[in-house]
């Protein structure tokens, strides 16, 4: 082989290792750009769940509360006919003594 060809051969083979290594650069460089968009990916869903779960929770929340207000509105009402009640037991055991005492009294004017 004469020398010009080798320094063909040789330049030919430096311009193949050249390009292999420019393959793999940009290889890689894919690789890590696909890696790249999945966790941008990733995390924009997250970030879509995680807002979904906060409406979710804000909702419950507000439904929670709304219940707390109910049932004060109704322990009150319950308190309040409670109260009714022990007057009106209260009154009633009053008009029994009464009754009692009015019936003593008339049996010794009887």
């Amino acid at each position: 082989m004469e020398f010009g060809a080798l320094v063909q051969a040789k330049e030919g083979l430096e311009l193949d290792l050249k390009k292999n290594v420019d393959e793999k650069k940009q290889s890689q460089m894919d690789e890590v750009g696909d890696r790249i968009c999945r966790l941008v990916e990733s995390e924009r869903v997250k970030n879509v769940e995680n807002g979904r779960l906060k409406d979710e929770n804000n909702g419950l929340v507000l439904k929670v509360e709304g219940e707390r207000e109910e049932w004060m509105k109704v322990c009150c009402e319950r308190d309040g006919i409670k109260a009714d009640f022990d007057g009106w037991f209260e009154e009633s055991g009053d008009l029994r003594r009464k009754m009692t005492k009015r019936r003593r009294m008339q049996k010794g004017f009887g």
